[in-house]
């Protein structure tokens, strides 16, 4: 695909996507690296596909390598549920 022919979603910029998160998701969020935890992509899972993801069981404030890989484990069973064709490797993320 050419750049002529790309969406212009896949150019907008940190301050553009750090907004749209924080308006639509979560008010406290400060930065693009703090998507790292995974927590932000299994709310905008949840809220396309509802009860894809057991929100109760995300790990809402993780600091640590194993609650990242502990919520996007929780992202990947989402995407399994809902049949969509995406693989994250989860172990490759650490």
């Amino acid at each position: 695909m050419s750049i002529g022919m790309m969406n212009e979603g896949y150019f907008v910029g940190r301050k553009e996507l750090t907004n749209w998160i924080r308006v639509h998701f979560d008010k406290a969020f400060n930065k693009v690296e703090d998507l790292a935890s995974g927590v932000v992509y299994c709310h905008i899972l949840n809220d396309v596909h509802p009860n894809a993801i057991p929100l109760g069981k995300l790990k809402m404030g993780a600091k640590t390598e194993v609650d990242y890989l502990h919520n996007f484990k929780l992202l990947q069973n989402g995407f399994n549920r809902k049949s969509i064709d995406r693989y994250i490797e989860v172990d490759k993320l650490t």
